[in-house]
């Protein structure tokens, strides 16, 4: 008997209390969905930044192996393939910088950013 009195005063007390509605909702989320963006932003950050340390680093290698054919080719194709990183941290960037904007509702928000962390 005490449990079928516990829930019925559950019960009663759920229905006295008021509902949120969704610009409530949407107020109180909205600083926790943005605030994520600025640590992926950090990350993406450091990494062009170690992107470009390597990048120097290469063209250092590509001067020194001019003479020898062979690495100068690993050579060319190792700096290829940070400059392609590189071009993708940038994208990563721009793709970040429009996960900040605030202009739309919370559900496009964090639908969007799901399509981003999903897909990238």
């Amino acid at each position: 008997m005490k449990d079928d009195n516990l829930i019925e005063r559950l019960w009663a007390k759920r229905r006295e209390e008021r509902k949120m509605t969704r610009e409530e909702i949407s107020n109180l989320l909205r600083p926790r969905v943005g605030g994520f963006s600025r640590t992926l932003k950090l990350y993406v950050w450091m990494y062009l930044g170690v992107l470009l340390a390597t990048l120097v680093l290469q063209g250092v290698n590509l001067a020194g192996y001019l003479m020898n054919a062979t690495m100068l080719t690993v050579q060319i194709a190792v700096t290829m393939a940070a400059i392609g990183f590189t071009v993708y941290g940038i994208y990563l960037m721009g793709e970040a910088r429009h996960l900040d904007r605030m202009d739309e509702s919370l559900t496009e928000a964090v639908q969007r950013r799901l399509v981003f962390f999903r897909g990238k």
